[in-house]
């Protein structure tokens, strides 16, 4: 199983164990790009931790979960969860899910995105469509000119009529 979050998440590790003997389960955190093990204690991926495991509680439908939470500390990163299940028979380790990390959530990085850098956008994009609100535009012999982020460059026309009894505007230049 593999869940995709955002850095600005927390991760709620979860863990169903229906065998009524089980008395505790643990889960450990391993970051894959180089082996190191989450410290429950020192808060950082370490070789070695001290305080490599964190508890889950049981509810009274068998799920054991971690209501505080893990605060995912990197971005564009890769997980893998183990949960250590204890009953008084033996203590053993289960796969859990592998947790991908993107640095940002999808809306936040279209939204912030410097537009300066795309070429070749299709011509009713929503780029081309947002130029509008925020670039350079002006209005020159009936043709109105949206311009690409340099100001300088068109991006679109479109012909445009006017109203000699209406007050005309002619251009936008935001700052």
């Amino acid at each position: 199983m593999i869940e995709r979050l955002y850095q600005s998440e927390t991760y709620y590790p979860e863990c169903f164990e229906s065998d009524s003997a089980v008395t505790a389960i643990e889960y450990r955190i391993c970051k894959l790009s180089d082996g190191t093990w989450w410290d429950f204690t020192a808060l950082a991926f370490q070789a070695a931790p001290a305080d490599p495991s964190g508890a889950l509680t049981e509810d009274d439908n068998g799920l054991w979960i971690d209501s505080t939470g893990w605060a995912i500390p990197d971005a564009n990163a890769a997980y893998k969860v183990l949960f250590e299940i204890t009953n008084p028979a033996e203590t053993f380790f289960s796969s859990g899910p592998k947790i991908i990390i993107n640095d940002a959530e999808p809306v936040s990085s279209i939204l912030k995105f410097d537009w300066t850098g795309f070429t070749g956008e299709a011509a009713r994009s929503l780029l081309n469509a947002l130029r509008f609100l925020r670039n350079k535009w002006s209005v020159a012999a009936g043709t109105l000119t949206i311009t690409k982020e340099d100001d300088a460059t068109s991006a679109w026309t479109s012909t445009v009529t006017g109203d000699a009894t209406a007050n005309p505007i002619v251009s936008s230049d935001p700052t």
